[in-house]
């Protein structure tokens, strides 16, 4: 998932951890909706299945770092 890397950037680049969770937050929520709007094969083209662990894994690092 390309968006972790850029969390991981965003939070050693010294951007607020509230921003990074968010847009974190944002971006599953989003995905989720998706989820729910698109055919199972798109969504897992696009977006992947594994994406909902992955998210809570960001949060999480975020909010230890």
């Amino acid at each position: 998932m390309a968006f972790s890397a850029v969390a991981h950037l965003c939070v050693r680049l010294g951007f607020a951890k509230r921003d990074v969770y968010q847009a974190t937050s944002a971006f599953a929520a989003l995905s989720d909706e998706l989820r729910t709007r698109a055919h199972r094969r798109v969504f897992d083209q696009i977006v992947h299945s594994g994406n909902r662990g992955k998210a809570r894994r960001i949060e999480a690092w975020i909010r230890t770092t």
